[in-house]
């Protein structure tokens, strides 16, 4: 372990804290969190991606996730999940219920 000390106060007395340097700082708390969230949503973008199989646009969207961190995956996905993604509701009724007489 080793001593941090600090002046305390107007006076020249310091004061001695004992830092453990196995225990991380909160800031590379904070930048672990924000690597992680990266490396899990590039990783699910990339992962939609490919499997949607399309072409067109395809070099211009790995480029988008990859090389803009955070900002891209989440515009990517929430871009492509807005655009018409979802199946599409008949006006026919159903089959699985019979008409009521």
């Amino acid at each position: 372990m080793r001593c941090s000390c600090e002046p305390d106060g107007p006076l020249i007395k310091e004061t001695c804290v004992m830092v453990n340097p196995l225990l991380p700082t909160p800031i590379d708390v904070v930048w672990a969190g924000v690597l992680t969230a990266h490396l899990l949503l590039a990783g699910v973008a990339l992962i939609v991606l490919v499997a949607r199989r399309r072409t067109e646009g395809f070099w211009g969207s790995i480029l988008l996730i990859t090389l803009v961190p955070l900002v891209g995956p989440v515009v990517w996905l929430a871009s492509h999940r807005a655009i018409g993604t979802r199946p599409r509701r008949s006006s026919a009724p159903s089959r699985s219920a019979p008409a009521a007489r």
